[in-house]
């Protein structure tokens, strides 16, 4: 009996999991990033500014836990060098080749409409 007793136990805990799984629902971390600028290099220092990511920032004094830098604004001050990268984030660079998309679509349409009036005088001619 005791062990049919456990056998229904582990059984029921097997399909409570099993059963949290499949009503587990997805979703992706933010890459929307708000970072501190503060006016020296630590958390107790006050905050200037707040830098949003994909912000570009020019660094006046690198360092390994804090780094200077100055906003496009000309602040300057301090922000966690961990959360500084080389290159655009992937949201810059995103709204960089939707505009590039969009010049083109435009050239495009209006290379279309060309061709079709040349075509146009090119058929009168003859």
């Amino acid at each position: 009996m005791k062990q049919h007793f456990k056998k229904i136990v582990f059984l029921g805990i097997v399909l409570t999991c099993f059963s949290a799984n499949g009503l587990a629902e997805s979703m992706y971390v933010t890459d929307t990033l708000k970072l501190t600028l503060r006016s020296g290099p630590s958390t107790e220092h006050k905050i200037l500014s707040v830098v949003e990511s994909g912000q570009l920032m020019e660094i006046l004094e690198p360092g390994e836990d804090w780094t200077l830098v100055r906003i496009t604004n000309g602040k300057e001050g301090y922000v966690l060098t961990r959360y500084l990268i080389p290159e655009p984030t992937h949201n810059v660079r995103l709204e960089q080749l939707q505009a590039k998309h969009k010049a083109l679509m435009q050239q495009s349409a209006t290379l279309l409409e060309e061709n079709t009036r040349f075509r146009k005088e090119s058929n009168s001619v003859r």
